[in-house]
């Protein structure tokens, strides 16, 4: 009967942050402006072009290139939460984020950087923070 309980267990605490993710993934769904980017302690005007990012199920989609598609990767149980974005060629982004209502912000890590601890860049270009509205349907 201890055994069972442990698998029981086990499961419940394996299963909690899949769930929490996909939880976490439906509130991304639809289409992002672009609102501000920061890079190397910078305000970084992005190209009317790169405005739009598209979170489709577990795929985050530029605007302009939807061929040029990265899968997410979240982690909501962290704190401040954690998200990784791996492009087609297996090269992954680390990150942190954080979702209140319509806005979302990202700091990204530059491939083969450690995750960011906070939202701000520093006078390197080791990250590149993103502030992201809501687009709403028309």
């Amino acid at each position: 009967m201890r055994t069972l309980s442990l698998l029981f267990i086990g499961v419940l605490l394996f299963a909690a942050p899949a769930d929490e993710e996909q939880k976490e993934l439906d509130r991304l769904q639809g289409e992002w402006k672009v609102e501000r980017v920061e890079s190397g302690g910078r305000s970084v005007v992005p190209p009317a072009e790169a405005s739009t990012l598209i979170v489709e199920r577990d795929k985050f989609i530029p605007g302009h290139n939807r061929e040029d598609v990265a899968r997410v990767k979240l982690r909501p149980d962290k704190m401040p939460a954690w998200i990784d974005l791996t492009d087609r060629g297996g090269q992954t982004m680390t990150g942190i984020y954080r979702l209140d209502g319509d806005q979302w912000d990202i700091c990204l890590a530059r491939p083969g950087k450690p995750r960011p601890t906070d939202f701000q860049t520093d006078g390197g270009v080791t990250s590149r923070v993103m502030v992201l509205k809501r687009r709403q349907k028309e």
